[in-house]
């Protein structure tokens, strides 16, 4: 059962708003920018989304797609936001909607909507329309994922975000009990940190790595060691 979902309309002028309930809906409303922030989105702790904005009359739709093929044997939540320039002045509903497609593993095609806002924009448009996103970094959540399956084969996925600035997120799966040893080394070979080296069971594995463990900006590459399996990822340091 989802969280009850708290739905707030805000016009302001000012570069901040107080956000908090849970899977909470906000809109804020600056000249022809609008702004929807939807907070605390419970989804699996590999979750990637896309945030695409469309206006269509009286109505801004922020549609959420979980990209990520990979699922997880815990759940996030997340912050999410959508920023959008160039909206005519009327008054709108905010409807956020989040897919989730069968080709990223999803056992169906599935629409879920979240919310929807009123707000009204006073200042006629003086952009083109367009939209950026923005999807925070994981706050593990203690509920399990009912969609998890043991994976079947071994796997070392791109970290994420890459480039990074200070953490970042390395992602691994075993389909049987391994003992994993997962390392940083530069790009001379040289091992610089050992984030890993212990026995872990079968299923996805989540590891938070911190950049202040590298002496300084630039390529870097992390390693897996489990069982029979070896993977090699590079990946970017940015200070």
């Amino acid at each position: 059962m989802r969280p009850t979902l708290h739905y707030i309309a805000l016009s302001v002028i000012c570069s901040t708003v107080s956000l908090g309930a849970p899977d909470s809906v906000y809109v804020v409303v600056r000249n022809d920018t609008v702004i929807v922030w939807n907070v605390r989105a419970e989804e699996n702790c590999a979750a990637r989304f896309t945030i695409e904005s469309r206006l269509s009359q009286d109505s801004l739709y922020v549609i959420q797609t979980d990209t990520s093929v990979l699922k997880t044997t815990c759940t996030c939540f997340y912050d999410l936001r959508a920023t959008v320039v160039g909206v005519p002045a009327g008054s709108y509903w905010g409807v956020v909607q989040r897919v989730k497609l069968k080709k990223y593993m999803y056992p169906r095609d599935t629409i879920e909507f979240i919310a929807f806002v009123p707000f009204i924009v006073s200042v006629a448009g003086g952009q083109q329309f367009a939209y950026t996103q923005f999807q925070s970094s994981c706050n593990p959540s203690d509920v399990p994922d009912s969609r998890v399956q043991v994976p079947g084969t071994f796997s070392l996925a791109q970290n994420y975000p890459n480039p990074f600035n200070p953490t970042t997120t390395i992602t691994f799966s075993l389909p049987s009990t391994e003992h994993v040893t997962l390392a940083v080394y530069d790009i001379l070979g040289r091992r610089l940190s050992i984030l890993m080296d212990e026995t872990r069971v079968a299923g996805l594995h989540i590891l938070r790595f911190h950049g202040d463990r590298l002496p300084s900006s630039g390529i870097y590459f992390y390693r897996i060691i489990a069982g029979s399996f070896t993977g090699t990822k590079p990946m970017v340091m940015i200070r």
